[in-house]
């Protein structure tokens, strides 16, 4: 497995261009780079929503690992069965980690935000995402990477 990229490696990848823009340039980068994000996000969360709709509190699981191109709901029993199959197979890292998404779960507010797992060549994280403005976090990145 590769080591996971830090988020300005991130960024460069993807907007490689923010770091040689200047003046209006860069702001206009900057603005059209959250813009699309934003897009991105915004489809994610409708794919949230269908699976919410159908089978009640779970994650999108967004794989974003090379070759990926699938997004899928996993609902809390899902995850259930995939900590109860980590536990029977002795891998208590995965266990845990399962254990967390399930406690978040129940305490998460889903009328405010959506719940990504992002999962990619070295692991999965939690990544929420708010409905109201979903590139929120990813802005303040952008920002602080093109300055």
């Amino acid at each position: 497995m590769s080591p996971r990229p830090s988020r300005f490696e991130l960024v460069s990848k993807f907007f490689p261009e923010l770091k040689e823009a200047i003046g209006s340039d860069r702001d206009s980068l900057k603005k059209y780079s959250t813009l699309s994000c934003e897009v991105v996000l915004a489809d994610q969360i409708n794919e949230f929503d269908k699976g919410y709709l159908k089978y009640g509190p779970g994650v999108l699981a967004v794989r974003i690992h090379d070759g990926a191109k699938l997004c899928n709901f996993m609902p809390l029993d899902h995850l259930e069965e995939d900590r109860a199959e980590a536990e029977k197979a002795g891998d208590m890292g995965i266990a845990r980690f399962m254990t967390d998404i399930i406690s978040k779960l129940y305490h998460f507010n889903f009328e405010e935000s959506v719940l990504l797992m992002l999962v990619d060549n070295s692991s999965a994280r939690l990544f929420p995402v708010d409905r109201e403005y979903p590139a929120k976090t990813i802005q303040a990145l952008i920002e602080e990477f093109a300055g």
